[in-house]
């Protein structure tokens, strides 16, 4: 029997979406739902949560507008990674059009510092850069700061293009491109490839007929490939310089997992990194209940090869997902130890660090803030759940030391806005600032801030 697929969208994806439509009628049945505005985007899923499987969105932006509104969802949800935008094929796209255009005149909004800046850093000399969106993506906790963001986005749009700074838009926020219009401003809408999201899909339909998504919560996992210990860069992951190709033995120590133990395991490749979909269960079933680390050697060892691994759960899968690569983030931070974080935000971990059993719960966010919370949050004039987080952070690293940029992966946050948060915590008291010269003493020194509150 098929399943039925609500895909929530934005009006310019619905014309692109015809052929996808047409490809996978053997697989699902997809009903086109299209909002205009977050409002609505919520306000439909409500209406159609009786109806169908699941839902797939668009983008984040709407995912966030039904999800800070919604407690629990009646339906999974999943969503295309607004990151996917071939932005390669739009380029050579107007180079074809115009051999001398100019990219450093073009704005895209979903190309930041925290997703590599797509690449673009590395296609084109610095002379040629675009301009990169300076908007902070996350912390999106409320319907209001989901409303914020997206008036954000659009008001750098118009101050570029009204400064005569730019002559043409990239933008994956699908509600934009009706003002744009209006407006006369020159804009593209940037979609994920086709083949993209008929993979998408079909993995999707693969995991709804290998009853994955029976009771229980959503589960995670991000393995990011690491050079080896006797690399150039001495273990560091290799992502840092750059993605690296999917490993061989990476898949087939993944495959050899399932063969052997039957998890239902939708495995998804992001470049060089392996995202796994499946249930709490298994990842508890993985790891002894969060208390060793054997999942970890059993895929180095298949391998041959060091990993970086967060594990991830969450009422649906794009939580899971989320929280999974947070914790892959922290365990390419820490030498490659095994980290979990919950639903809840709860983070655990080293899980089995070095072979030893064992569960550190090292945080957990509270919802209510404690009294203490409250003092140092009016204090530093920094919202309590920001502060948890820097606390989390600093026990995780068992230092107090911490960098803007080691921050900005922590909080999911530009760079720009670590650096802004880090500021106003110093100004107030609660931490100070110091150099470092880079070993070698070349390159310029590194600034880092000792965190000199507590809770």
């Amino acid at each position: 029997m098929k399943i039925t697929i609500a895909f929530l969208a934005s009006a310019p994806f619905h014309p692109y979406m015809d052929d996808v439509v047409r490809e996978l009628a053997n697989y699902c049945d997809i009903i086109f739902v299209t909002a205009a505005t977050n409002d609505e985007a919520d306000r439909l899923y409500g209406e159609y949560a009786p109806r169908v499987d699941c839902f797939i969105f668009s983008g984040k932006i709407l995912y966030y507008a039904v999800t800070t509104r919604r407690g629990d969802l009646e339906k999974p949800i999943y969503v295309l990674d607004d990151q996917k935008g071939d932005i390669k094929d739009v380029f050579l796209a107007l180079l074809l059009a115009d051999r001398n255009f100019d990219f450093s005149r073009v704005f895209v909004d979903f190309a930041f510092g925290l997703n590599g800046y797509l690449g673009i850093k590395e296609m084109l000399p610095e002379k040629e850069w675009p301009h990169f969106s300076d908007v902070d993506e996350g912390g999106l906790e409320t319907f209001a700061d989901v409303e914020k963001l997206c008036d954000a986005i659009k008001r750098r749009h118009y101050e570029l293009h009204r400064a005569g700074l730019v002559d043409l838009s990239l933008t994956r926020l699908g509600l934009l491109p009706k003002e744009f219009e209006r407006d006369g401003i020159p804009y593209r809408y940037v979609y994920p490839s086709k083949d993209y999201i008929l993979n998408f899909f079909l993995q999707i339909v693969s995991a709804f007929n290998s009853n994955q998504h029976d009771a229980g919560l959503a589960g995670s996992i991000v393995i990011i490939p690491m050079e080896s210990a006797e690399g150039a860069d001495g273990g560091r992951p290799a992502a840092a310089g750059g993605p690296v190709r999917p490993s061989a033995g990476l898949d087939a120590a993944l495959a050899s997992l399932v063969r052997r133990h039957g998890y239902d395991f939708t495995v998804q490749w992001d470049g060089g990194t392996a995202v796994v979909l499946t249930k709490l269960k298994d990842l508890e079933a993985l790891t002894g209940g969060f208390a060793n680390g054997s999942f970890k050697e059993a895929i180095e060892g298949e391998a041959g090869q060091r990993t970086a691994i967060g594990m991830g759960a969450g009422r649906n899968f794009y939580q899971a997902k989320l929280n999974a690569l947070k914790a892959a983030e922290l365990s390419r931070y820490r030498s490659g130890e095994m980290y979990y974080i919950s639903e809840t935000d709860r983070l655990v971990g080293p899980l089995g660090a070095r072979g030893t059993p064992g569960v550190v719960a090292v945080g957990e966010l509270r919802v209510s803030p404690t009294e203490r919370l409250v003092e140092l949050s009016r204090g530093l004039h920094v919202d309590h759940l920001s502060l948890q987080k820097i606390i989390i952070l600093t026990k995780m690293r068992q230092s107090t030391r911490v960098s803007a940029d080691e921050l900005a992966a922590h909080l999911g946050v530009t760079l720009r806005s670590a650096n802004r948060l880090l500021n106003k915590i110093e100004a107030n008291g609660g931490a100070t600032s110091f150099d470092e010269n880079l070993v070698g003493g070349r390159g310029r020194p590194r600034k880092y801030y000792d965190i000199t509150f507590k809770e």
